[in-house]
């Protein structure tokens, strides 16, 4: 029973710990920014291109 529980524990432990990596790995900044633009400018959607003539 005592073992069952520490196992349980565990799992929640180890669980909890793999979610606040992913989240402090989440906020953290991009450290590079994408070649070609400057870092403060918004990034290309499909929808910010201009559209191509139709053939």
């Amino acid at each position: 029973m005592l073992e069952s529980l520490l196992v349980l524990a565990g799992v929640l432990v180890g669980l909890v710990a793999l979610l606040a990596l992913i989240v402090a790995l989440s906020a953290r900044p991009d450290p590079r920014p994408a070649a070609g633009r400057s870092p403060g400018a918004p990034a290309r959607t499909p929808a910010s291109r201009p559209a191509s003539p139709a053939r």
